[in-house]
């Protein structure tokens, strides 16, 4: 993978934070797309979407990080993206509230999730990016879906 590529991130928003994902990990981002329910199984995973024939799996990222969920607006999306799970590369859908753009963000402008001397969840944050003065969390999807694997969730 080129050196660019591996600094470029889609961006998104859920609640008041800004979040994103490396945009190598990203196939598509879809509006308006109707999830099938799935029974039991938990209240991160929405249902699955129809993506070319194919069935994927859609998580709600704010179930998955604790957050207040809400109802979807017009600016709601699933970002479709290949994840790490249990049985090898997949393809995952996840819900944000909005999606923003695709970034450059230098290693320099990033750095490991702070020690605050409280406790912060850590398991789904790869890095802290900064870019433009603004805070961007860059969350590690594989850890978020190898543990809703594990849990059913």
């Amino acid at each position: 993978m080129n050196e660019l590529r591996d600094h470029q991130f889609l961006t998104f928003s859920l609640d008041d934070g800004k979040f994103a994902i490396p945009i190598a990990r990203v196939r598509e981002v879809l509006l308006n797309t109707k999830i099938t329910k799935l029974p039991r199984c938990g209240d991160s995973i929405k249902g699955i979407i129809d993506v070319r024939g194919h069935s994927v799996p859609v998580i709600d990222l704010r179930a998955r990080l604790g957050m207040k969920t809400v109802d979807e607006t017009t600016r709601t999306a699933i970002i479709v993206m290949d994840v790490a799970g249990q049985r090898g590369d997949e393809v995952m859908g996840a819900i944000a509230d909005a999606v923003h753009e695709v970034v450059i963000i230098e290693d320099e402008a990033m750095e490991a999730v702070p020690a605050m001397g409280t406790k912060i969840d850590r398991n789904y944050i790869d890095r802290i990016g900064k870019k433009d003065g603004e805070f961007i969390i860059i969350l590690d999807m594989d850890a978020a879906v190898a543990e809703g694997e594990a849990y059913g969730t």
